[in-house]
């Protein structure tokens, strides 16, 4: 039986199991009851999107998963990226000929197609909602045939198809604003299925990321209904009151249980435009909560992308790896093929020509020591409870608990599969960086350790490496990375790391930005003599960039310049590090028009030059 279809159907089953859900249930509406059995089992493999999709319904962060795979699905994949990419960037020129492109590749899959019909709902909105209508009630009937919103709670649904469900509303209450009567709402008006879809999200044991990805996406469909239907709402709806504070307690959960600022003017603008009737005393409760938080943000707020729905994992092209692990260990193609394939049909593997079955899959993610499976978190295990204890363990350790992680470690080496060496490598890198927050070993001493858990699956020295050329699990990577942090490496390491996560032809846009913002808080140290400013400048410019979608703008650029400050105890003089590092923050103070920061930092510049009377560090 195949090795690849097992782990896959091991790990499906388990989390199916720890979560209590059944294989019926599982498979409503996408496959029958035996096909769960057959793929759990190993008897059946099924397309990509539709494994993510299974994975999603359990409520599992996708982002959290590495998967490499053959070239048609890899295809089919990055034109669906390519789409979203259009999307978010507001660049629909060119779309109708990607998604027809993306539909030929995708037609093996369902729920790929239904990916699809969401799109051509989305571009026929502005033109023609008729038709818009027509290609979204088509996408939701592919997996949800016959379901209710009345009825949401009998069912597994993913992110992807309660945003579904939700931009059905929206574009229902566009052609018919007031209530409706058909076999999908069950008999209810628009706001009440609203209502019932968030209650569904918040009510949902999914795991990590998902939700706080759906939910704000669906408040914003649900914020432009109510907008859209303002008046007449108001006019005929007996308990308008009732609902703007219903929305205002969704918006609320959201800054409660995320740090999503999004839309925080809106939100304002909306409970206001609401607001008459309801007691001032209610309406304040709420409205001095979203004051507060705004206030904070400093007027720079994140607008939450309903797009994040349908992103997760790090994919990668099979022959993309395998050609940049061999680069890695230096062997010529025959040699890296030997006993596998013929070098002709291996050099068509690797230039996405030709595809290879899982037996010869396997041989050759294990020649390039990499876990011997398309599918895996950042251990590689068919249990899901030890899958979560890692995860909870890397949690442990960003809050600074490293007994508590510690203690978790210890019992997870003796669970795992530690002659798997991503599984050693992710033991062993832990457990040093938790005796580090528990000062029993001091950074050398971690140095140590990070090159001997490399040396597990990469023999060379890490200096030798041309790190943008190669390929790396985020195992590895993580123990490269604490090795630049700790001071360990020389400077091109580190320029080699930000090459590495701003690749954007190789590396999957959100599993790079995953690190950036870690990345961030280090590169002042690293980059102050850089021979060539320009290009690191620019390196830097994206880097904060991708930190500013996640943070405040202004107290990263502080925390950057207290870095400075406390290095130099505040004078700038003669310092080319300074100077450049000034720079790159006057460029991003310039990119955000952050007009008070500008002339902050000019100010701080020409201290470099002429000696400062005093330069206090920023409040």
């Amino acid at each position: 039986m195949d090795k690849n279809k097992k782990a896959y159907g091991n790990l499906l089953k388990s989390i199916r199991k720890y979560k209590g859900i059944s294989e019926e249930l599982l498979a409503h509406g996408m496959f029958d009851k035996s096909m769960i059995y057959r793929i759990e089992s190993g008897q059946r493999r099924i397309g990509f999107f539709s494994r993510r999709r299974l994975m999603s319904r359990l409520g599992i962060s996708l982002s959290l998963f590495t998967e490499y795979l053959q070239y048609d699905e890899y295809e089919a994949y990055s034109k669906q990226r390519e789409i979203i990419y259009a999307f978010e960037n507001e660049d629909t020129q060119n779309i109708e000929s990607v998604l027809v492109e993306y539909e030929k590749t995708a037609k093996k899959d369902k729920v790929g197609l239904q990916f699809a019909l969401f799109i051509r709902a989305v571009l026929e909105s502005s033109s023609d909602l008729e038709m818009s209508y027509e290609y979204i009630s088509k996408c939701i009937k592919i997996t949800m045939p016959n379901i209710k919103y009345s009825e949401l709670s009998e069912y597994v649904l993913s992110g992807e198809e309660v945003k579904y469900l939700s931009y059905y509303l929206k574009i229902k209450s566009n052609i018919e604003k007031d209530t409706i009567d058909d076999d999908i709402c069950g008999n209810l008006t628009i706001n009440r299925c609203f209502e019932k879809l968030l209650d569904y999200i918040i009510e949902q044991k999914w795991d990590i990321v998902p939700q706080m990805q759906v939910f704000p996406a669906v408040l914003v469909d649900y914020w432009n209904y109510l907008v859209n239907c303002r008046n007449d709402f108001l006019i005929k709806n007996g308990n308008a009151n009732q609902t703007v504070l219903k929305y205002l307690n969704y918006a609320f959960y959201i800054l409660k249980e995320s740090d999503l600022l999004f839309y925080l003017p809106s939100l304002l603008t909306m409970g206001k435009t609401l607001s008459r009737g309801i007691k001032q005393s209610e309406y304040e409760k709420y409205d001095n909560v979203f004051r507060k938080v705004f206030e904070l943000s400093g007027n720079d707020y994140n607008k939450e992308n309903p797009w994040t729905v349908f992103y997760g994992g790090s994919i990668y092209l099979l022959g993309d790896v395998l050609k940049r692990r061999r680069i890695l260990f230096g062997m010529t193609q025959k040699e890296f093929c030997e006993g596998i394939f013929d070098i002709r049909t291996y050099s068509r593997l690797e230039t996405g020509k030709a595809k290879t079955h899982d037996r010869e899959t396997i041989m050759l993610l294990k020649k390039a020591r990499l876990p011997e499976q398309y599918f895996y978190v950042q251990i590689v295990s068919d249990d899901y409870s030890l899958i979560k204890d890692s995860l909870l363990i890397n949690k442990l350790i960003n809050e600074s608990k490293y007994n508590e992680a510690n203690n978790m470690l210890l019992l997870l080496e003796n669970k795992i599969d530690m002659s798997i060496p991503i599984n050693s490598q992710f033991i062993g890198n832990k457990i040093a960086l938790a005796s580090i927050g528990l000062k029993e070993i001091d950074k050398n001493c971690y140095g140590n350790l990070a090159r001997k858990y490399l040396h597990l699956t990469i023999d060379k020295s890490i200096g030798d490496l041309c790190i943008s050329k190669m390929y790396f699990t985020s195992v590895e990577y993580n123990l490269i990375y604490n090795l630049v942090r700790y001071g360990e490496l020389q400077k091109k390491i580190f320029d080699g790391i930000l090459t590495y996560f701003t690749d954007v032809s190789y590396l999957e846009k959100r599993h790079r930005d995953r690190h950036l913002d870690y990345i961030v808080w280090y590169f002042a140290s690293y980059l102050g003599d850089h021979d060539d400013k320009q290009k690191s400048t620019e390196i830097s410019k994206i880097l904060l960039k991708n930190t500013f979608l996640k943070m405040n703008r202004e107290e990263v650029t502080k925390n950057i310049y207290n870095i400075l400050w406390n290095k130099y105890d505040g004078n700038f003089a003669g310092s080319t590090e300074a100077e450049y590092i000034l720079s790159v923050l006057l460029n991003v103070s310039e990119f955000y028009k952050a007009e008070r920061d500008m002339k902050f930092f000019n100010q701080r510049l020409k201290e470099v030059i002429v000696e400062p009377e005093s330069s206090e560090p920023s409040e």
